[in-house]
């Protein structure tokens, strides 16, 4: 599902039927928004995560997690 479509992009679906979704943030800094963060918590491999920035519609901040 691309994220021109559809608000949040959705990158996969679990064995056990979860979506890989990744988590977001934005705070407000003096009455502006900040830019978002993105966080990828589920990304095992460098090969899946260069493959993850090639697919994403977002041009926001994107943050591997340590899985």
């Amino acid at each position: 599902i691309n994220g021109d479509t559809i608000p949040t992009e959705i990158f996969g679906i679990t064995e056990k039927g979860g979506l890989l979704i990744n988590g977001s943030t934005q705070t407000v800094e003096n009455g502006t928004l900040t830019p978002p963060i993105q966080y990828f918590w589920w990304i095992k491999s460098d090969k899946e995560w260069e493959n993850i920035k090639k697919i994403t519609k977002s041009t926001a901040n994107m943050v591997r997690l340590p899985n």
